[in-house]
């Protein structure tokens, strides 16, 4: 996956994902595309992305990322 691909999936600009480059919070491999699944396990933990993405269309990496907050949130009775 490329960056332009993650800004496309998240439902995210290329810009941002430029900054979550520089904040450590997606991986590039040594050829310079995304790690997918290192950057997904950071995403997870990590990021906090703004109130207006849960209404944005997003790849499955975004779906991936929402579905695992929300089981989160209902296990934490959240």
């Amino acid at each position: 996956m490329t960056k332009t691909e993650l800004a496309r999936d998240l439902g995210i600009s290329q810009p941002y994902v430029t900054k979550l480059v520089a904040q450590g919070l997606v991986m590039l491999g040594k050829d310079g595309r995304v790690d997918s699944a290192a950057t997904m396990e950071l995403l997870y933990r990590y990021w906090s992305p703004s109130e207006g993405w849960w209404t944005k269309r997003v790849g499955p990496l975004g779906q991936e990322l929402r579905r695992r907050w929300r089981a989160d949130e209902a296990t934490m009775g959240i």
